[in-house]
C-alpha cells in the first residue's frame, strides 16, 4: 500500500472463520482500531461482520510519514499500524479462545476511491465512488442477510450519522464534506440500490 495524504480509501479485510463470535470481540475491534488508527486517518464510515470488516478513511500526514527503523523495513505508519491492528486483534482473540495462528485471510487491503462523479444516483444528482463505498459499507449487514434495515446492526457508523449517535470515533463533518448526499437523505439512500458497475470499483 503507497497512502496518499488527503487521499479517501476503502480499507478491508477477512477471514475464513469467524471473526467476532461475541459483542465483546466487536468492541475490543473497535478499541483496537481506534487506538491504532486515529493519529493516522479520519474514519469517515466503518462496518464490521462475523467474518470481514470495511473501512473508509481519509489520510492524515501522519499516515504517509515514514517509520525509522533500524531493525525493520521501512514502511508508511498508516501501513504499520493497519499491521498491528490486525496483529493486535488477532493475539487478543488467540488468547480469549485457546487458539494459535493467523486469523486473517491475507494482508489488508486498500483501494484509493475517486471523488468525481460518474453516474446519475435516483433523484440526488451525481454520484462519485466515495459516495457509493459510503452506503455499501452500511448495507453489508443486510446485503448479508444478518438484518432487514442498516439501523438494526450496531457494529456499524450507519446510527452515527442517522441517529446521533453518540461517543463515535467517525468524522462525520469531514464525510459529508465529500459526499454527494445531505445529511437527511443518508438514511434513504442506505436503502436504495447501488450500480454493481461501481460497487466493482471499491475493490
Amino acid at each position: 500500500m503507497n497512502f496518499q495524504e488527503h487521499a479517501i480509501y476503502h480499507i478491508y479485510n477477512r477471514s475464513n472463520e469467524t471473526l467476532f463470535r461475541s459483542r465483546e470481540d466487536y468492541l475490543f475491534f473497535v478499541q483496537k482500531l481506534e487506538a491504532f488508527l486515529l493519529p493516522c486517518c479520519d474514519v469517515l464510515a466503518w462496518c464490521l461482520l462475523p467474518n470481514h470488516f470495511h473501512l473508509m478513511i481519509k489520510v492524515k500526514a501522519e499516515g504517509v510519514a515514514w517509520t525509522d527503523s533500524k531493525f525493520r523495513r521501512k514502511t508508511q505508519r498508516l501501513t504499520e499500524k493497519l499491521s498491528f491492528l490486525a496483529g493486535a486483534y488477532t493475539q487478543g482473540f488467540n488468547r480469549r479462545y485457546g487458539r494459535r495462528g493467523h486469523l486473517f485471510a491475507h494482508s489488508t487491503k486498500a483501494k484509493r476511491l475517486n471523488d468525481e462523479s460518474v453516474s446519475i444516483f435516483n433523484d440526488f444528482g451525481q454520484v462519485d465512488y466515495v459516495t457509493t463505498c459510503f452506503l455499501y459499507i452500511h448495507q453489508t449487514p443486510v446485503m448479508a442477510g444478518l438484518v432487514n434495515d442498516p439501523a438494526q446492526w450496531e457494529m456499524s457508523s450507519f446510527n452515527d450519522y442517522t441517529e446521533g449517535r453518540s461517543g463515535s470515533f467517525v468524522n462525520k463533518e469531514m464525510a459529508y464534506q465529500h459526499l454527494a448526499l445531505a445529511p437527511h437523505e443518508v438514511e434513504i439512500q442506505s436503502t436504495s440500490y447501488l450500480d454493481d458497475v461501481l460497487l466493482n470499483e471499491l475493490y
